[in-house]
């Protein structure tokens, strides 16, 4: 064999050596492609809110439970609740007296109130009482303790009398209540009124005690 054909077989081999070893590899950032995975999550409007207290005095919290769904709560976990009798936004409320009662305002100052993760300040504000305290508003319509609550937690408030309910959020629901109340409760009146104390009658007003 002559020397240029023995300096041939050794550059085949020479290539066959450096490709088994790797060295003419093409490097995997020349030829992999990179994929990105992107994930699309729909957010419910529920999605940012979660049961829990707000320590102090002057706070609101979540609670959660079926059917009601999530619902305000003052600091400690006692239901609030919303009348409707009251107009959303006109700054006053329509509960004194007897009412007032067994449905104590929830009193505070909106500047200093702490909310939970999920709630929106501006949602916040008050209405000034005859008395001159600052009653705590949710989307205007003025929020309430029940009387009849015996423990944090408890909504025995929720539907009474068709007037009073918990205050769902992150979006308010209140159910159409007007006509059928109004239908009920004044046959109600008129035939009880002299054989009932004052008590069942403002019951039947819409008051719920």
């Amino acid at each position: 064999m002559n020397f240029k054909a023995l300096a041939a077989v050794f550059a085949v081999l020479a290539v066959v050596f450096i490709a088994s070893t790797g060295f003419l590899a093409v490097t995997a950032s020349s030829t992999s492609h990179t994929v990105t995975q992107t994930t699309t999550l729909t957010a419910t409007s529920t999605s940012t809110l979660s049961p829990g207290l707000v320590s102090g005095t002057n706070a609101i919290g979540i609670a959660y439970s079926q059917p009601l769904g999530f619902y305000l709560t003052n600091g400690t976990g006692w239901t609030l609740y919303l009348f409707t009798k009251d107009t959303p936004g006109n700054g006053a409320s329509a509960c004194y007296g007897q009412c007032e009662t067994f449905w104590s305002p929830f009193t505070g100052s909106v500047g200093s109130l702490s909310l939970p993760p999920g709630l929106n300040a501006s949602s916040f504000g008050t209405i000034t009482r005859t008395d001159g305290t600052q009653q705590i508003t949710y989307e205007g319509w003025p929020l309430y303790y029940y009387l009849g609550d015996k423990a944090a937690g408890q909504t025995n408030g929720q539907n009474k009398d068709n007037t009073w309910f918990v205050i769902n959020v992150p979006s308010l629901s209140i159910p159409s209540t007007t006509s059928s109340t109004t239908a009920t409760t004044s046959p109600t009146t008129t035939q009880t009124s002299a054989s009932h104390t004052s008590k069942t009658s403002t019951t039947s007003a819409g008051y719920g005690y």
